[in-house]
């Protein structure tokens, strides 16, 4: 009787532990808002199209370059604006070859904060309209070399108003 009853018992565990486990991923991503914010207000899916990831850095990484250091150096290059998030990631860049695959300081910028120029110089007559274009940052983030503070590059992400 006591085989039967364990029979019974066994998949009934099972479904009530997957149950279990669906509800906590559920619960997780609710948290997390559904989205894969790699930074704030950066997406995983944003920076690919700019064939970068950004992961967690390797255990045991080391930096000489502060994030204090580091901001400082990268608001340098972003004429002062105003830092939302600093994160050490692995940084993938597939666009050089070989492709990119280090440790960076992730400095993320308010995009209302910094200056956003034209892509090109307006020259007269070459534009069907006289006004320059203006632009709408949507992100932007600097990679600072956490051993030697260099700014390996930046990225604004941006759209015509």
């Amino acid at each position: 009787m006591s085989s039967l009853n364990l029979l019974r018992t066994r998949p009934l565990l099972l479904v009530v532990t997957a149950a279990g486990f669906a509800t906590a991923v559920a619960i997780f991503l609710t948290a997390q808002g559904g989205s894969s914010e790699v930074l704030k207000g950066i997406t995983a899916e944003d920076l690919a199209l700019q064939g970068i990831t950004l992961e967690e850095p390797p255990q045991g990484a080391t930096t000489v370059v502060t994030a204090d250091l580091a901001t400082q150096l990268a608001r340098a290059k972003r004429g002062g604006a105003t830092v939302r998030e600093v994160r050490l990631v692995r940084l993938i860049d597939k666009h050089p070859t070989p492709t990119t695959d280090k440790v960076a300081w992730a400095v993320d910028f308010d995009p209302a904060t910094v200056n956003n120029q034209p892509l090109g110089p307006f020259v007269p007559g070459a534009s069907p309209s006289s006004a320059v274009a203006t632009y709408v940052n949507e992100y932007s983030v600097s990679f600072v070399d956490p051993q030697s503070g260099e700014v390996f590059f930046s990225i604004t992400a941006s759209h015509t108003n």
